[in-house]
């Protein structure tokens, strides 16, 4: 091997050992075309290596955590109930159903990482919304936050963009207070007028709730709250002031 034949031809050389080991390194790196390295310097680039790939995965990760966690839900209910899960960079991350309604419309809804005022204007242009709202039924918009300023600020938005529906009602929900919702199988939404009704009527359940509109919800809680002594309209009113406190920073209701 041409090594073996370096070496030999330096063995026959007369010179002193530090010159010999300076001119075969010099003469194997010619031979070979690369450079001898020695050990620290390939361990310590290794370790560079290391450091940087650790440190590419870290950034990776966190960027996905940041990405696909929710900071605020929105929950929309008529007869179909669907929440959009908003992420802290105002995009949609998720989509899911809590009826049998709402998981069709889930499963058709074309909003996954859009903006949600994107998303919230090709839900309520829908032409099934406006089939809905045309036959007088109720749109119940909830905004759950985790993050009080990006809740306010969808709060603000939905408001906008329903000031002129009628019997349209947008509030804000704080999600420690309603965190029993799904383990019902209810939305946010759903949820709000379960704990009104089954204070009157413990007997009422979450699927019944899950099979009925909104307007018909609605009209279960008037009439339950009428027997038990209270009017329909100082009731309808008030409910909203009542409710805000109970379980949110806030409540806007509005009824024309």
């Amino acid at each position: 091997m041409m090594q073996n034949k370096i070496q030999k031809a330096f063995g026959q050389i007369c010179a002193d050992d530090a010159l010999k080991d300076t001119t075969k390194k010099a003469v194997l790196e010619k031979a070979y075309g690369k450079q001898v390295r020695k050990p620290f310097a390939t361990k310590r680039i290794y370790s560079y290596g290391l450091l940087a790939s650790f440190t590419l995965c870290c950034i990776i990760f966190m960027g996905k955590y940041l990405y696909f966690t929710p900071t605020a839900v929105i929950s929309i209910d008529v007869n179909p109930s669907i929440e959009l899960d908003v992420n802290r960079f105002d995009q949609i991350i998720g989509v899911e159903g809590y009826n049998e309604d709402g998981q069709e419309l889930a499963a058709s809804l074309d909003v996954l990482y859009k903006d949600y005022e994107s998303a919230l204007s090709e839900v309520l242009e829908a032409q099934w919304m406006q089939d809905y709202l045309q036959a007088d039924e109720m749109l119940s918009i909830a905004v759950v936050q985790t993050e009080e300023k990006q809740g306010a600020e969808i709060l603000d938005y939905v408001k906008n963009c329903t000031g002129k529906q009628k019997n349209t009602y947008c509030y804000c929900l704080d999600s420690e207070d309603v965190s029993e919702a799904h383990a019902l199988g209810l939305s946010y939404g759903r949820y709000r007028w379960y704990k009104e009704i089954t204070k009157y009527d413990p007997q009422i359940t979450p699927e019944e709730l899950n099979q009925m509109s909104m307007r018909e919800i609605r009209d279960l809680f008037l009439s339950i709250a009428e027997k038990n002594g209270e009017t329909a309209t100082d009731l309808h009113r008030g409910n909203g002031k009542q409710y805000g406190k109970e379980l949110g920073k806030g409540m806007y209701g509005k009824q024309k």
